[in-house]
């Protein structure tokens, strides 16, 4: 309720609800609890997932060119 109530401020909030989760939310696996296997996850590269999202939003959308095929950006100096 604390957290809702500094949400309402003008100002940037000090806590929010979303940071009050973040702040006791952990990474630690818990000995015993189901991992990510036992859930059915499988992980995803990060340029996979990241080309099959933007990929939408380009102008030219109707060409499906494959990750591995487009050539690697040159670098600016």
């Amino acid at each position: 309720m604390i957290a809702m109530g500094f949400e309402m401020s003008f100002f940037e909030p000090w806590i929010s609800r979303d940071k009050l989760e973040r702040f006791h939310t952990t990474e630690e696996v818990t000995p015993g609890m189901p991992g990510l296997e036992d859930l059915g996850v499988t992980p995803t590269s990060l340029e996979a997932a990241a080309i099959f999202g933007l990929r939408r939003h380009r102008a030219a959308k109707h060409f499906e060119e494959a990750v591995e095929e487009a050539e690697p950006a040159k670098p600016i100096i």
